[in-house]
């Protein structure tokens, strides 16, 4: 038997101050998302009819919803990296290198969903009991409005207008 073994280190990188895990985090965060907006963007160009010539000015959307994306990001990402990051210095455990690229990525496809996903939440139908999620679908896609909806929205507008007039009227306007 040699008395040379050798024992290999592991080949994962681990974070273990609050600076390296929240600068991960936020650094993925902000490459997925800006990312992603500039897909959005380029489809949005093609959608508008892009000429592909540099003077065409269809070609700022990919790089405005890029700064879009990274200004959306930094500024839901930052709060909740801060809380991972301050989460997992408050245990005794340091991340690996990939476990913080996945919490990046995970933060960044639920920022993407909540902003290009189009999410409702429970609260919404609570808040509209009017609404249904057939008509919240509707709004997404014009070819599936009904006759009908038009009726519907004169008299929301109606009584919002006649409710709005109620709940404004200053305290010596009597009725």
């Amino acid at each position: 038997m040699s008395d040379n073994v050798s024992v290999d280190k592991p080949d994962v990188t681990f974070l273990d101050n609050f600076r390296d895990i929240f600068t991960f985090l936020i650094t993925w965060t902000v490459t997925t998302v800006a990312f992603a907006f500039t897909l959005a963007g380029t489809r949005i160009a093609i959608v508008q009819g892009c000429k592909c010539t540099l003077s065409s000015p269809i070609l700022l959307i990919p790089l405005l919803m890029c700064i879009l994306g990274i200004c959306i990001s930094l500024w839901q990402g930052a709060l909740t990296a801060c809380m991972i990051a301050a989460l997992y210095r408050s245990i005794p455990y340091s991340p690996g290198v990939d476990i913080t690229t996945g919490l990046g990525i995970g933060q960044a496809i639920v920022i993407l969903y909540i902003q290009l996903g189009g999410a409702v939440f429970i609260h919404y139908f609570s808040c509209n009991p009017d609404e249904t999620e057939e008509d919240l679908h509707d709004d997404y896609d014009p070819s599936l409005k009904k006759e009908s909806m038009k009726s519907k929205q004169q008299d929301v507008a109606v009584d919002s207008w006649n409710t709005g007039l109620r709940m404004h009227r200053p305290k010596y306007y009597h009725t």
